[in-house]
């Protein structure tokens, strides 16, 4: 038996493609080929930027939201940071430490507001509310 590693990670939204569209901009991630495998989802490479290796790439999956999920509250009503609900809590991307300060820009200039950090993470939410990490060990 092998080891485990991420297949995807699905995150439903009320529109997937605007969705796509702030994770294609801010970091990059391309669209596969086969996005258009499920009606109404996107789906990202997260470790391919041709978006055509599939040998153990990580995808994002952006899903349209369906029923009440798809019109219940605000995004900071459904993810605020002080209260941990069952399910989804956070999506982090690894980053190289020295690095850093070059996302900070690049999430800035993106109009991306950086809610809280600690020494090793910078946490922020994408445009549906989502919590999101940019995370990094510390340097040894």
């Amino acid at each position: 038996m092998s080891g485990l590693r991420i297949h995807h990670l699905a995150i439903a939204a009320r529109d997937p493609e605007s969705l796509a569209a702030f994770y294609e901009r801010v970091f990059e991630l391309t669209r596969r080929r086969d996005a258009n495998i499920a009606a109404g989802s996107v789906w990202l490479s997260m470790n391919s930027r041709s978006g055509d290796d599939q040998n153990g790439e990580a995808i994002l999956m952006l899903e349209a939201a369906s029923g009440d999920a798809a019109k219940s509250g605000s995004a900071s009503e459904r993810a605020n940071f002080s209260t941990k609900q069952p399910g989804y809590h956070l999506l982090a991307f690894a980053v190289a430490p020295e690095d850093r300060e070059g996302w900070r820009e690049r999430l800035q200039s993106a109009g991306v507001v950086i809610e809280h950090e600690s020494d090793y993470s910078m946490y922020f939410r994408d445009p549906e509310g989502n919590r999101i990490g940019l995370s990094h060990y510390p340097n040894r």
